[in-house]
């Protein structure tokens, strides 16, 4: 081997080291970045879990509600709830009706409508129930209101008399109504209540009536055969 070729060997294994030895560099640099990109993130984690605690203390040491504060806002619940229900229902049956049942609709949601059921709905179907049951108490003070509401007979003003049908009247009425009834063509026919007499046609002889009696026999049921 050459000193020349000798050279050109110790220069390739001397340019083969320098890029392992940046790649040796290179490989240390992203290791480090890397790690220093694994510290941030453990750090927010840290972070964030020392927030969650933080949230968790103050959430257990918050004071709770006051009892007295809880049931006001409930029972302005209720009453906000009756008065949007009592509009709708005045609208549906009335003033007199629903003033004479609103004690009774009070009473029964306070024994059946809970927290859990409170709404506006379920006070209307409340009074609709309740007025179905009182409409079924005939003793029940909703039946003097209903009974108001019926009309009532027309009476005669003050000193007037109902006209009084005679035996006089009754006498001309038939009279009018058998006038009525089957009017004749002519003065000189009779008026009848019933249909025409129906006459037998007149025969000049003999020899004609036996001339008519053999037609009709030669006639006789000829329609079933047409």
């Amino acid at each position: 081997m050459t000193e020349e070729e000798m050279n050109q060997k110790i220069a390739e294994a001397e340019e083969r080291a320098s890029k392992a030895e940046a790649e040796v560099a290179d490989l240390k640099t992203q290791r480090s970045n890397q790690n220093s990109y694994i510290t941030k993130l453990e750090g927010k984690v840290k972070g964030l879990e020392t927030q969650v605690e933080t949230v968790k203390t103050a959430a257990n040491n918050t004071p709770a509600i006051a009892p007295e504060i809880t049931e006001y806002f409930q029972k302005k619940r209720r009453e906000d709830y009756f008065e949007q229900a009592s509009v709708e229902l005045i609208s549906q049956v009335g003033q007199e009706k629903w003033d004479c049942m609103k004690d009774e609709l009070q009473d029964f949601i306070k024994l059946y409508m809970t927290e859990k059921n409170v709404s506006v709905r379920y006070i209307i179907d409340s009074f609709h129930l309740l007025l179905g049951r009182a409409l079924a108490n005939p003793e029940h003070p909703i039946h003097k209101i209903i009974g108001d509401e019926q009309p009532k007979p027309v009476e005669p003003a003050q000193g007037e008399q109902p006209p009084v049908v005679t035996e006089s009247d009754q006498d001309k009425f038939r009279a009018n109504l058998n006038n009525m009834v089957n009017r004749t063509m002519t003065n000189d026919d009779m008026n009848q209540g019933g249909p025409p007499e129906v006459k037998a046609p007149t025969v000049a002889n003999t020899q004609e009536a036996m001339k008519s009696f053999k037609n009709r026999l030669l006639n006789l049921d000829s329609s079933k055969f047409e």
